[in-house]
């Protein structure tokens, strides 16, 4: 995996690769799944993963990978490594032919241009430090939650979002925004640690009410 198999098709939010279908889709650097988001709209068939920070390469990142073939079979906090197979590129979505469409940003909702910028950069900075990234460490263990109640969270960087038990839902559009109000139990307006906190435990199969 090098520098030259990385060809952007247009600069944009995001990055188109004109690969065939079925080829695989290596990972860039090592890091952890955050969400599998089966037929995701025009996206098709999405994989967003966390990008920690190392060396030479600081901020916290979220990648996303849209239009595979297929959903991969990794769940929230599936941790991997540099050149792991992410996915297979697919033509799953709103597409003209099959591509991948990657992207990067600061948020979970990056991947569907809330605040989503060229990887292309990023990804050639993690192309130069393969052989130096450091082992991902485990996750740290989930806070004590309860219930089967949905909660609708909202933060200026990230987004808005419909989590519950093993559920996250980005909402995109006012219809979604309707939708949401009626199966929601509390409405949240949190800081960007605190909206990691709660996707993450909804991501690991825990419920978004809390003891406290």
């Amino acid at each position: 995996m090098g520098q030259g198999s990385f060809r952007r098709s247009r600069p944009h939010k995001g990055t188109d690769f004109s690969w065939g279908e079925g080829i695989e889709i290596p990972a860039y650097r090592g890091g952890v799944v955050f969400a599998n988001l089966p037929r995701c709209g025009e996206l098709g068939n999405v994989l967003v993963v966390r990008w920690d920070p190392i060396d030479n390469l600081p901020g916290t990142y979220y990648a996303g990978f849209c239009h595979l073939r297929e959903p991969p079979p990794y769940q929230h906090g599936h941790w991997f490594g540099v050149g792991d197979v992410l996915g297979v590129v697919g033509a799953t979505g709103r597409v003209t032919g099959a591509h991948l469409h990657t992207t990067l940003g600061p948020g979970l909702n990056s991947y569907a241009g809330v605040g989503s910028q060229d990887p292309v950069p990023y990804i050639r900075r993690c192309l130069a430090t393969i052989g130096n990234q450091p082992e991902a460490p485990p996750p740290p263990p989930p806070l004590p939650l309860e219930g089967d109640d949905m909660i609708r969270i909202v933060n200026t960087h990230r987004g808005i979002a419909l989590i519950g038990a093993g559920y996250y839902r980005p909402i995109c559009t006012n219809e979604e925004l309707s939708v949401s109000s009626s199966v929601m139990s509390k409405h949240i307006e949190g800081n960007e640690r605190e909206w990691d906190l709660w996707a993450s435990l909804a991501l690991g199969g825990v419920s978004a009410k809390s003891t406290v």
